[in-house]
């Protein structure tokens, strides 16, 4: 499995935001909590925007204490599926996250 970083993100409060590149996707992502989390299990712990679009969402794998992960899916209008990648905390950095694509 290969595995390329598509992005390095930081966090400014509760927002975490910066720029992804793939070969057909490039972009400056926000990942805002979403407040109806809690009323679905199955609803995304952050909603991904470009602009004013919302075009994903990041499900939470470890939430106990740092480092923190994230399964994230991004919907580009240039393919037909999703992105799939995996957003990680930094171990050095609380606020700098790492967006990686596996395929």
């Amino acid at each position: 499995m290969t595995t390329i970083g598509i992005g390095t993100l930081y966090r400014n409060r509760d927002v975490i935001e910066g720029p992804v590149k793939t070969l057909l996707f490039q972009d400056r992502i926000r990942l805002v909590p979403n407040p109806q989390a809690a009323d679905s299990p199955k609803a995304p712990d952050l909603l991904i925007y470009s602009g004013e679009n919302q075009i994903g969402g990041a499900w939470a794998c470890r939430r106990e204490e740092p480092p923190v992960s994230y399964n994230v899916q991004i919907h580009d209008p240039h393919v037909s599926r999703p992105i799939h990648a995996t957003l990680c905390q930094s171990d050095q950095d609380d606020d700098r996250f790492d967006l990686y694509w596996s395929h």
